[in-house]
């Protein structure tokens, strides 16, 4: 897999087939851009940010935000960071239920259909 900064949107199609970039994920440009400064800001230039769950169906409606982040250090993957993430997110995009998982470097997330990113 190749090594990919926060500022990419990918589809994770499977393990044998490359990543595809792509801008739709139901998030407006604006909420894009600020999961990836904040993101950026708070884990580490280097971060990979992973959107899953509902909002990686296009054709649906509604649902929650829900972000993976691998941070760029396990040093910056800490609660206290997830949390502040997460409440200064909700200030800049809105009152949206946004869910956070925070992750080090090491930690191999797991691989499935429902996740679409790094973005």
């Amino acid at each position: 897999m190749p090594f990919l900064v926060a500022d990419q949107v990918f589809i994770l199609l499977s393990t044998s087939k490359p990543f595809k970039p792509v801008k739709t994920m139901r998030l407006t440009d604006a909420e894009h851009a600020e999961i990836v400064a904040l993101a950026k800001r708070r884990f580490g230039q280097f971060a990979i940010v992973r959107l899953f769950g509902s909002r990686i169906d296009d054709h649906g409606i509604g649902g929650d935000i829900d972000l993976h982040i691998q941070a760029e250090s396990s040093d910056l993957a800490n609660l206290a960071n997830e949390l502040e993430f997460a409440v200064e997110l909700k200030d800049r995009i809105g009152d949206e239920k946004i869910d956070v998982i925070v992750r080090g470097p090491g930690h191999n997330h797991r691989r499935s259909p429902r996740i679409r990113a790094p973005f």
